[in-house]
Parts: structure tokens; C-alpha cells; sequence
């Protein structure tokens, strides 16, 4: 394992990322059932100690920093590195 979790927003499970790729969306993974959320909507990838996300729908993903608070929307199909404290929203 990574060491790297995802802890839902909404107080569910925190689901641990095994290293490599990891395809989130809506599913029993994350227990989301918003239809505006593909199930195969972003691609998460633990790289040594590093974790990034990929948006690989047309539907954005959101990324909020905890250094300003900024929710910025993330460029589909390009890579993003995703910090300690950072918060994405499908």
C-alpha cells in the first residue's frame, strides 16, 4: 500500500490507494451516485511518494488548495500533483 487515503467529504470510509492507477467516479469506491459524475471521471496515480490526479471527463474536477482556499477547476487529460490538506471535488 501507499500510505496515501482518500477521506470523503461526507464522513464516509476513508479508502486507502494501492500504488499505480487508481479510476474514481461515481460507484461503490467512493459511494457516489451523482449522476453528473462518470464512473470513470478522473484517474488518481500514487508515484513513489507522490500522488496526482488526471480529469478524464468532460465534466470537471475541482481542486482546493489549503494554502488559499481557491476551488480552481483541473485541465482534462493532464496531470495534476496533489498535496497534503488539498481537497478535489468530482
Amino acid at each position: 500500500m501507499s500510505g496515501f487515503q482518500l477521506v470523503p467529504a461526507d464522513g464516509g470510509c476513508p479508502v486507502t490507494l494501492p500504488r499505480g492507477e487508481t479510476v474514481i467516479g461515481r460507484g461503490p469506491l467512493l459511494g457516489i451516485t451523482d449522476k453528473r459524475v462518470s464512473r470513470k471521471h478522473a484517474v488518481l496515480e500514487v508515484v513513489g511518494d507522490q500522488l496526482r490526479i488526471k480529469p478524464v471527463h468532460v465534466n470537471p474536477c475541482f481542486l482546493q488548495s489549503s494554502e488559499n482556499g481557491d476551488l480552481l477547476p483541473l485541465e482534462t487529460h493532464e496531470w495534476h500533483s496533489l498535496n497534503p490538506g488539498f481537497s478535489c471535488q468530482l
